[in-house]
């Protein structure tokens, strides 16, 4: 084991490719394949238990990535009753391993699960797939598959567990063919012949493939070369937010007609902006006071760029319709409002400050939460939800009447 990992790692500093990567002999997993094989199911609704029996015994990431893929191409059945019948309900982990089938969105978020637990880096790549059904020249309209990306010693590799599993030869006998090591840790230059990200970032090769040309099947023809310098490196230092603005910032670029793009970055901005709520919590009163003006503007401007960016979509037909996005943003207002009002009470009472001017403090972001609130429409999701927050802001007006005091 010692000297194939010294030969992994010459062999890489070799390669002057900024994606080269070493592609492993498969056949050197022999042992663990048999080993995975026969992990019992009996645990099946225990992750960590499950990945501690696939990997504690192993010393190295590239094992312990194999022991994992296999055990669930192996375990987890394909869920050929829910494609055929266009169900994608039930993919969450615990979901999965309760029934055992799964489709490609519960395959890849299964495996990037045993990976965390694992402490393995892993990520779940989206795109366009030649998969069952594809006839030569097809046009792809939106993404349609579903995959990963694992980072073993520094590398990043593509695998896909769902074609593992293999495809059915005919759907209503659910017949299919296991193959592990055609998409494990494959080749990006043989693996992108059928699988192409919406973000180019994860192809993983120096010469980035457009979508038209994946369609024509011309490898070799290349898009403009800003996208060539695109790469899984440029989200090492983002936050998760800050990574899906990045994520659908270039998906857009390389496939503009696809709106579904336009609505997950405007979210991920709405998102974003949400978040800067999260440290408020561990402010004192004085910090949240100063820093409150600040908080104000930064939300705002990214509530403005999700309006903006919901400004773009041209079409009504899209996953989230531009009435329902702007219900998305005049919510999170609301609740934004809400939760700084309320942090602003909490502390002043903590710290036994002037009951007046805490009351004047809260009133100003309650009235503005309560605008917000009461304009979201009986046909929003958030309804309910926006009931509860203003029964909340009546209460405070009650208790504090004799104070309260309107801007």
């Amino acid at each position: 084991m010692r000297h194939f990992m010294i030969l992994v790692i010459i062999k890489l500093l070799a390669y002057s490719s900024s994606f080269a990567q070493e592609y492993v002999d498969n056949t050197r997993f022999k042992e663990i394949d048999a080993y995975a094989s026969k992990v019992s199911k009996q645990a099946i609704f225990d992750p960590q238990l499950i990945v501690n029996t696939l990997t504690n015994d192993l010393s190295n990431d590239y094992d312990k990535v194999r022991a994992i893929y296999v055990w669930i191409a192996k375990t987890i059945e394909y869920d050929f009753f829910a494609f055929i019948h266009d169900r994608n309900d039930g993919q969450n982990i615990r979901q999965v391993l309760s029934s055992g089938k799964a489709l490609c969105s519960g395959y890849s978020l299964l495996f990037k699960s045993f990976c965390d637990l694992a402490n393995i880096q892993s990520v779940i790549i989206e795109g366009y797939a030649k998969g069952y059904g594809y006839k030569k020249g097809q046009k792809f309209k939106r993404s349609n598959h579903a995959w990963n990306a694992v980072n073993i010693y520094g590398y990043w590799y593509l695998l896909d567990v769902t074609w593992a599993t293999g495809s059915p030869t005919n759907l209503s006998k659910h017949q299919k063919q296991i193959d592990l090591n055609t998409y494990f840790l494959s080749d990006p230059k043989k693996f992108i012949k059928t699988h192409l990200p919406e973000d180019p970032s994860w192809q993983l090769v120096d010469k980035k493939v457009s979508l038209s040309k994946f369609e024509d099947e011309k490898y070799d023809d290349t898009i403009p070369l800003e996208f060539n310098s695109f790469a899984p490196t440029d989200y090492d230092s983002l936050n998760d937010y800050d990574k899906d603005i990045l994520k659908y910032k270039r998906s857009i670029l390389f496939n503009p007609k696809n709106e579904d793009f336009i609505v997950l970055l405007s979210l991920a901005h709405v998102y974003k902006g949400i978040s800067l709520t999260d440290g408020i919590w561990e402010m004192d009163f004085s910090q949240l006071l100063h820093a409150k003006t600040t908080l104000e503007e930064t939300f705002y401007a990214y509530m403005d760029s999700a309006s903006t960016i919901r400004g773009s979509i041209k079409y009504s037909n899209n996953t989230l319709s531009k009435s329902a996005m702007e219900d998305e943003i005049n919510y999170q207002k609301g609740v934004f409002n809400y939760e700084l009002g309320t942090e602003l009470f909490r502390k002043s009472q903590l710290e036994k400050k002037e009951l007046m001017p805490a009351i004047k403090n809260t009133s100003r972001y309650f009235n503005i939460a309560d605008d917000h609130f009461k304009n979201v429409p009986a046909t929003s999701i958030y309804v309910n939800d926006a009931k509860k927050y203003l029964q909340f802001i009546s209460d405070f007006n009650t208790r504090n009447a004799e104070y309260y005091i309107v801007d």
